[in-house]
This record gives C-alpha cells, structure tokens and sequence, in this order.
C-alpha cells in the first residue's frame, strides 16, 4: 500500500496539489509487487484493473531513498528483487537488506527468540541515521 500511495498519484482521495506527500525516507518489508498475482490469488473480482494497479508493471522514478528489507525465502522475494532491480536502474535509490533463508515475516516480534526483530530495528535506525533523519 507504502508503494501504492506513491506510484499512482491519479487514485488519491482529495489530496491538496500544494503539499507534497512524498516522505523523507521509506522502510519497506517484503511486499507484493506483482498486482495481477495477488488479485488473481485474493481479489479476482479486480482482475481487470490488475495491471494499471500493479507496481511491478508500472516502473518509474518516483520513491524515496528506500531501505528494503526481505527473507529470500520469502514467497515474494523474487517479485521483490525484480522490482527492485528494475525501479534502481531508472534511479530510484533503493537498498535491498536481504536475510539469508528467512521466511516472510522473520523480523515479525515472538518470531525467532525476537533475534530478527531487534536486528532489523536496528538496521532501519542505522539506515535513517545515516540519511540525517535520526540522532
């Protein structure tokens, strides 16, 4: 949805043209990318809008200095990486942390004795830390 919000400008509720929405910074955990995937497996009823709706088929400079973080045993690390590989060579400034053999939602807090939930937190304040944003 982070994404969404971003790349499609056109289906914002009431939005003022005079502020600008864009944020500093995003973090963003593994996420579907491929929007025709995920309405042919959740929301087939949107088939039809899938593409338009679709980050993965809608690449264009349009992010935030991004930190990206994502198990590549995640089930949507491959849409992932191919997203991401594809929004950095037109220029967005996106850095992909991956976690060896981790599954979607490693970092998620009860998961694996909270190891991944501390080490992630600390590599989102490190990453907001070296862009300024945080002491």
């Amino acid at each position: 949805m982070a994404i969404a919000s971003l790349m499609f400008k056109d289906i914002d509720d009431d939005i003022d043209p005079t502020e600008d929405y864009v944020p500093n910074a995003l973090i963003m955990f593994a996420a579907v990318m491929d929007g025709i995937d995920i309405m042919r497996r959740r929301f087939p009823e949107l088939i039809d809008i899938a593409e338009e709706l679709s980050p993965l088929h809608n690449i264009k400079l349009c992010l935030p200095r991004t930190l990206w973080i994502c198990g590549t045993a995640d089930v949507d690390y491959q849409q992932n990486k191919e997203f991401i590989n594809k929004m950095v060579e037109i220029g967005n400034d996106i850095t992909l942390k991956t976690y060896q053999d981790m599954e979607h939602g490693f970092f998620n807090y009860g998961k694996h004795e909270n190891r991944y939930f501390h080490e992630t937190k600390l590599e989102i304040e490190n990453y907001l830390r070296s862009l300024g944003l945080i002491d």
